[in-house]
């Protein structure tokens, strides 16, 4: 018996316009609401500090965000020029820790906690409520060539307006609570604003 528990409900709502020849356009919205529990970091390999795993206790799963939103479009616009774009936003993370608890045998004993950072960024109107953000766009143009064969020309834009998504944290614990916060100067998720351009052939 392994003893890993894991639950977790998710509430998608989504619609979406397939884009077309005839209208020219297209696009997608999808939310994500997730709760989700679990008795084992999903970073973590080992399980020490416990007779039997499933002994550790269940808590808030570092696995996905609370409310997760992407919004995707594409438009046929001039000189045959495909445009589109993809917008992600995000609600913090929970981040799983270990808190020193102590025993009456003296004893301190490492248990598992989880805490949601603070969220550090804001999107177009209100204040701070994200964890990530991210803006692409692109353009791809098709050459038409002799036969089947196609050329296409395509520029990338990740994150576009160069947010930092940040994926490591401080850790306060004190009053038997674990508290987090993003590290402002640590790895972030995905890449800086970043341009790409691609040409290829398609046959």
């Amino acid at each position: 018996q392994q003893g890993i528990k894991t639950r977790a409900t998710q509430v998608l709502l989504s619609a979406q316009k397939p884009f077309t020849k005839e209208s020219g356009w297209g696009t997608s919205i999808a939310y994500t609401w997730t709760t989700a529990r679990h008795n084992r970091d999903i970073n973590e390999k080992y399980a020490f500090d416990r007779g039997l795993i499933e002994d550790y206790p269940t808590i808030r799963s570092n696995g996905a965000p609370r409310h997760r939103l992407v919004v995707t479009g594409s438009y046929a616009g001039f000189w045959g020029i495909t445009f589109g774009g993809k917008i992600t936003l995000a609600t913090p993370t929970a981040v799983n820790d270990w808190y020193g608890i102590p025993q009456a045998s003296g004893y301190t004993l490492p248990t598992p906690q989880a805490a949601v950072p603070n969220a550090n960024g804001k999107f177009l109107l209100g204040g701070k409520i994200f964890g990530y953000r991210s803006v692409d766009l692109q353009a791809t143009k098709t050459f038409k060539m002799p036969g089947d064969t196609e050329m296409y020309a395509r520029i990338d834009i990740i994150n576009v307006f160069n947010f930092d998504n940040f994926s490591t944290y401080n850790y306060i614990k004190t009053n038997g609570k674990l508290q987090a916060s993003y590290n402002e100067t640590g790895d972030i998720i995905g890449t800086p604003r970043q341009v790409k351009a691609e040409v290829g052939f398609r046959f």
